[in-house]
């Protein structure tokens, strides 16, 4: 019976403690959405100290953006993975354009600090990693 007991609470508590350690969830589609167009230009004013001139370009710019994200999620192309990093794409070459060097600099520093760095070994396939590699066999010693 003490064991029966002892079993049930530890397992319990097993349980009970696994919640401390777990993510909240997904997150939602709210949490995941990219910042609006204004509030990107802000950060990127406090960041860049970016003239009036610059904030009503870039802010036209996302706005540009935004539109055509949307649009692509809306219409659930099969091609739209592409046609959104193309977007992407076309998005960063404007604003660099609208960018003075200096601010372009520091952009891009500030963009390649937030990016998670990966070893240049994570890039190879598993087959050069040694990972799937057939194992020679070694004398024993």
């Amino acid at each position: 019976m003490k064991t029966r007991i002892l079993l049930l609470t530890l397992t319990a508590s097993m349980f009970g403690s696994t919640g401390l350690f777990a993510e909240d969830g997904p997150k939602s589609k709210e949490e995941r959405r990219p910042p609006n167009p204004e509030a990107r230009v802000e950060k990127m004013s406090e960041a860049l100290s970016l003239t009036a001139a610059q904030k009503s370009e870039l802010l036209s710019i996302f706005e540009r953006q935004a539109k055509g994200m949307k649009a692509l999620q809306e219409s659930g192309d099969a091609d739209s993975k592409k046609e959104s990093r193309a977007l992407r794409e076309e998005t960063q070459r404007k604003v660099n354009a609208v960018l003075t060097p200096e601010q372009r600099s520091k952009f891009e520093a500030e963009r390649e600090a937030k990016r998670p760095e990966h070893k240049p070994e994570d890039k190879k396939p598993k087959s050069e990693k040694g990972e799937n590699a057939p194992r020679s066999k070694q004398p024993a010693a």
